[in-house]
């Protein structure tokens, strides 16, 4: 049973050490989501009760210089509170001169920014559009050490850089299509995967969503389904919990991905 506080509010335990949930077969997509911004344990808690109720089965969580300055043990109860859930956890270096994303800059080496995202216990490095500038995409996967561990998300436009030695050795590779309407966007993914020579992941824009665009996040959830095996939505509940990144209507955004989400699995099960 889900651990609660004695106001009824589930509470997260953080587990030491926890042993990494086995893959479970399913059928279909998986879907997943990023989730960043609350440091409240108890809000996160409600939240990921609620990612797991709406049918993700996994959550990443973007971890920048700051997070990996003063966040390791908030994350490292994040990713155990996600797995008594049964969510597979990916940590994702983000922001700064090295990574896609918000997150600001500061002294910390790759190397010391890889290790601390590794102490917080995710199954797997996530990647996300790396601009490296005295690394190369090989040797950070060399720094992390295990392939089978580390997922890689790269812009349609730039499938072109990803060379075979890289392409074969990641466990997950995936891109971010989020320009044009959702035939463009299935057209820009579908062409990475075949420049690539594989697809194992598509991301889906949820965030910055002006008021009345809400249903397109849905139809490209839907879109994507049918392309990948694993389907992302950047972020939980129209990202919410990063203030420039908010969509307008942040519960309206998350209404028409959990519709997707449902309609692709009832429609498996047809």
């Amino acid at each position: 049973m889900r651990a609660r506080r004695a106001d009824g509010r589930p509470a997260i335990v953080a587990v030491p050490d926890a042993t990494p949930l086995p893959a479970a077969p399913e059928p279909g997509p998986r879907f997943g989501t990023a989730y960043f911004g609350v440091r409240d344990l108890d809000l996160a808690a409600a939240d990921l009760e609620q990612i797991a109720g709406e049918g993700f089965s996994w959550v990443l969580f973007p971890f920048t210089h700051d997070d990996a300055t003063w966040e390791q043990r908030t994350f490292g109860a994040l990713v155990a509170a996600a797995r008594t859930l049964g969510l597979e956890t990916a940590i994702s270096p983000w922001g700064g001169k090295h990574f896609g994303g918000e997150g600001v800059e500061t002294d910390l080496p790759v190397s010391e920014w890889l290790e601390r995202a590794r102490s917080t216990g995710a199954d797997v490095l996530h990647v996300d559009e790396p601009k490296l500038r005295q690394l190369t995409l090989e040797q950070l996967i060399d720094m992390w050490g295990d392939d089978e561990r580390l997922w890689l998300t790269m812009q349609p436009d730039r499938a072109a850089e990803l060379g075979r030695a890289v392409v074969d050795r990641v466990a997950v590779l995936g891109t971010d299509a989020y320009d044009g309407d959702v035939a463009e966007r299935v057209a820009a993914t579908t062409a990475f995967a075949s420049a690539t020579g594989r697809l194992d992941l598509a991301w889906v824009q949820a965030y910055r969503i002006a008021a009345g665009d809400e249903p397109m996040v849905g139809d490209a959830v839907s879109a994507m389904a049918e392309l990948a095996p694993l389907v992302g939505v950047w972020a939980w509940k129209g990202s919410t919990g990063r203030g420039a990144l908010r969509s307008d209507d942040p519960n309206a955004v998350q209404a028409e991905v959990a519709r997707a989400i449902a309609k692709v699995r009832l429609t498996e099960a047809a």
